[in-house]
């Protein structure tokens, strides 16, 4: 009980039952008496958002596990296909290099 902290020091033992219920009824008044059934139902209502953000954050792990998954694929396809370019632009070279060597030749002859 904090609120009780707050009182001068020595005053508890001189009150009067008078004094200790305005207390009692000013601690309710300012909130620093709660019932136990308003904290359980509000340690209730936490426990549920609380199991609520877990899920919500699972399923974003999820998704964002499928994601970098699918990315990772998406890489690896995109690699692959830059090296049948790579191969394709060479075979074109060496076609267009095989093709203007002779005719070349042949024009000098």
């Amino acid at each position: 009980m904090d609120w009780v902290d707050q009182l001068p020091a020595g005053i508890l033992p001189n009150l009067g039952a008078g004094s200790l219920l305005a207390l009692v009824i000013l601690g309710i008044l300012r909130g620093w008496l709660v019932p136990k059934k308003s904290v359980d139902q509000l340690l209730t209502v936490q426990d549920q958002r609380l199991a609520e953000a877990t899920a919500r954050g699972d399923e974003w792990k999820a998704a964002a596990t499928a994601a970098a998954e699918r990315n990772a694929e998406l890489v690896d396809q995109l690699d692959q296909l830059q090296e049948v370019g790579k191969t394709a632009a060479a075979i074109l070279d060496s076609l267009r290099s095989a093709s203007a060597g002779p005719r070349q030749g042949r024009r000098s002859a």
